[in-house]
């Protein structure tokens, strides 16, 4: 779940709180002795698929930043 969570188009620091409120749930469930298909209630990726939509996306600056990151940390593998 958290790795379709991260392929989406949410920020890093929306999907380190989904991703915090995800093991809290999971937590919860396995001190209750609940399956954690109980608690989702369904498919994963339908239920991703909801988290995501209720989300806001990543801005054009967020993106930029990312591109950049992404570029810098790859020409300093090539140096």
């Amino acid at each position: 779940m958290i790795c379709y969570l991260r392929s989406s188009n949410i920020s890093n620091y929306d999907l380190e709180i989904v991703r915090q409120d995800l093991l809290e749930m999971v937590l919860s469930a396995q001190k209750r002795g609940e399956n954690i298909q109980s608690v989702i209630s369904g498919e994963y990726k339908s239920f991703c698929d909801d988290i995501i939509t209720n989300l806001p996306s990543k801005t054009i600056k967020q993106k930029i930043i990312d591109y950049c990151n992404i570029v810098c940390c790859g020409l300093s593998v090539l140096l």
